[in-house]
């Protein structure tokens, strides 16, 4: 009953390693034949996170911001904060 129950995620754990095997593979193939594409995407991937992160900071600190302005009234305004 139990094994039953848990079919599909056994078929579904098959397929994501086919998946993977073959991501892995095409991977490893033009990291052989044309290392510098690998690298490239690498640095546009650090790139991009690192634009993610600084955009999640900026949200951050507005929804503070809004936050402080909701609770406190004009506060910010008042003392020229903003």
């Amino acid at each position: 009953m139990l094994k039953a129950y848990f079919e599909d995620v056994e078929v579904l754990s098959q397929l994501l390693e086919k998946q993977l095997r073959l991501v892995l593979s095409r991977t490893l193939n033009t990291v052989r034949k044309e290392p510098t594409v690998i690298v490239t995407a690498l640095r546009i991937i650090e790139r991009e996170e690192k634009a993610d992160s600084f955009a999640l900071q900026v949200c951050l600190i507005m929804l503070i911001l809004v936050k402080c302005e909701v609770y406190h009234g004009n506060a910010l305004l008042n003392y020229g904060l903003f």
